[in-house]
């Protein structure tokens, strides 16, 4: 997690990159206060619909790395984040398909900002805000057993936020009619902003 967040007026600069969660993952555990990803799709014919959830709860991040904030400062936030997508099969072989996607995702975050880590005061602010989004969705048979299969979206578009973009690249092993194992990666952004409230973070 690297960017911009503000609110009322303060805004801080975060580079908390996964090396640093790995090097203090027991900081980590002691301020994760709830973690959630879950998505899903149903089909008929050449339509389907998906849905991806994303929640994160973080009670300080100066608790991981103090080395993550510009400044003496702390921040505890929350995000939820929904992203509902209507689907259409455009190619489909014996091997490959590709979707192509559209619909919207919904953001709700909370934030407090702790200045001074204790000895100031404490901002509290929030936001909720809706993106449309657009992309497609792909995966490719490389033999009988493994595969690859990926996600690419952008939004934002000026709506609500400027830009936001969503991509994943996976490879997997399906292991029989009803059990698949794949691994990855996943990389997403937003650039929001509305008055002084600030999410520009990837």
């Amino acid at each position: 997690m690297n960017g911009t967040i503000g609110a009322l007026g303060q805004s801080v600069d975060i580079d908390l990159a996964p090396i640093d969660i790995l090097s203090n993952l027991g900081d980590f555990l002691d301020v994760l206060d709830g973690l959630y990803m879950g998505s899903g799709q149903v089909r008929y014919g050449s339509f389907g619909f998906i849905y991806d959830v994303f929640y994160l709860d973080v009670s300080s991040t100066a608790e991981i790395d103090r080395a993550v904030l510009n400044g003496s400062l702390d921040v505890a936030f929350s995000q939820v984040m929904a992203t509902l997508l209507g689907s259409y099969r455009a190619f489909e072989n014996d091997t490959a398909h590709l979707d192509l996607l559209g619909g919207v995702r919904i953001n709700h975050i909370s934030m407090d900002i702790d200045v001074n880590l204790g000895g100031g005061f404490e901002l509290s602010d929030g936001a909720s805000w809706v993106d449309p989004m657009f992309g497609a969705k792909g995966r490719m048979d490389l033999n009988q057993n493994w595969y690859a299969k990926g996600t690419a979206l952008i939004g934002g578009f000026g709506v609500s936020s400027d830009f936001v973009w969503d991509a994943s690249v996976n490879v997997g092993y399906k292991w029989n009619n009803w059990l698949d194992l794949y691994a990855g990666f996943r990389g997403a952004g937003t650039d929001y902003q509305s008055g002084s409230f600030i999410w520009d973070v990837t």
